[in-house]
């Protein structure tokens, strides 16, 4: 029997569609997720599968979520080290 897929952002959404990884999508969230756990950003203990699955994958909401909040978490980054 196959499991069922499943949010990597261990959310609470119930219902949402989730989809499935591409290797391009997972890339691009390897690298995000590289970023947060050198920054120590929100959102840093993420487990992303090493390949694609047919298991794991992710909300729109939740990836896009985790994309707006790698940019703000960014930018106060950012502003932090400001010597203005």
């Amino acid at each position: 029997m196959a499991s069922e897929p499943f949010c990597v952002f261990e959310c609470n959404s119930i219902g949402d569609k989730i989809l499935l990884f591409t290797q391009e999508k997972l890339k691009k969230c390897r690298e995000i997720l590289t970023i947060r756990v050198a920054l120590k950003l929100k959102y840093n203990d993420v487990n992303l599968p090493v390949t694609v699955t047919k298991t794991h994958g992710y909300h729109s909401k939740c990836y896009n979520e985790s994309e707006i909040e790698y940019a703000s978490d960014e930018d106060e980054h950012e502003q932090s080290d400001c010597e203005c």
